[in-house]
């Protein structure tokens, strides 16, 4: 059956048309977003490292490649990611989100991290290369921003 086929049925029953329904919701590609990234943990950090390793990844260069990897094309370093998607409130991020952070206190965005649960980050970071985080340590008091650019 293929969408808007119709089926002929025999005299004295109604004709059918098939209905489409969506390729997948948000949360099925907030899971192919996050499954793509999970094969990339333990690689290693690397500033400035080019979208096209899978080694090394900087924090945005790791978001560059998963999210392509889904189908979604983001700019190249956080602060462009950070004016993508949707802005939506720190308090209302859902898995597959970006959250971007200014670690340095200095007022710039300067980390970008994929959401994968209320408590749980998955990003690329100097001190661990690609690791899921939990949120609410270190994190969450430098959280600046958050975009939703899985609709």
């Amino acid at each position: 059956m293929f969408v808007g086929q119709v089926i002929q049925l025999p005299s004295g029953t109604q004709q059918a048309t098939a209905v489409s329904t969506p390729v997948s919701t948000w949360q099925e590609k907030a899971d192919a977003i996050i499954n793509s990234g999970r094969k990339y943990v333990g690689a290693t950090y690397l500033f400035g490292a080019a979208t096209t390793r899978t080694d090394a990844f900087d924090c945005s260069s790791f978001t560059v490649r998963v999210f392509s990897e889904n189908g979604i094309t983001l700019p190249r370093t956080s602060g462009q990611q950070a004016n993508t998607g949707t802005e939506i409130p720190l308090s209302q991020i859902r898995k597959g989100d970006l959250v971007f952070f200014d670690t340095t206190g200095n007022g710039v965005i300067n980390h970008v991290s994929i959401v994968v649960d209320s408590n749980t980050l998955l990003h690329a970071a100097t001190s661990t290369g690609v690791a899921f985080s939990n949120y609410s340590n270190y994190w969450k008091p430098r959280a600046v921003k958050a975009v939703r650019v899985i609709q």
